[in-house]
């Protein structure tokens, strides 16, 4: 599965039949859920280890600034927010498909900048490197040395 279809998937509901999709082809059987003990808790991770992605889910009337009242609500499913790409760390797989943008893991922080310099007007440069783009953020984290990729 390639980086893109992933992507194209942020701003759904956890139940939607492409989301759903999306797990089963990730091979997880573990879905969203806020913790029912912590009603401070908003937000839920799914980790998939093997797979090297890593998804994150918020409750869409807190996402959206709803009025605390309506929050964590039964019966409404998690938006997708967020999604990491991690390369090989101890305990987690390099993500195997496609990246956005023609990167690479391989790839040194110049190289990374100069395949994303047509995508964004006005990045931002520091321990990692930001790029707004017009459908999400684009965050790029560099191994030590800025020799290749670590996240995305």
């Amino acid at each position: 599965m390639d980086a893109d279809h992933i992507l194209a998937l942020l701003g759904r509901p956890a139940t939607d039949p492409s989301v759903e999709s999306t797990f089963v082809q990730l091979r997880t059987r573990r879905r969203p859920e806020l913790d029912p003990r912590d009603r401070d808790a908003f937000y839920d991770w799914v980790l998939i280890r093997r797979q090297g992605v890593e998804l994150g889910f918020v409750d869409p009337v807190y996402f959206n600034a709803g009025d605390a009242w309506k929050r964590r609500r039964p019966g409404v499913p998690l938006l997708l927010h967020q999604v990491y790409f991690y390369s090989r760390r101890d305990d987690i797989s390099t993500f195997s498909g496609q990246l956005p943008f023609g990167l690479e893991w391989s790839d040194d922080r110049a190289t990374a900048r100069r395949k994303l310099a047509p995508f964004a007007a006005s990045p931002r440069f520091y321990l990692k490197d930001v790029w707004d783009l017009p459908d999400y953020r684009l965050t790029v984290v560099y191994k030590k040395g800025d020799k290749a990729l670590d996240s995305i």
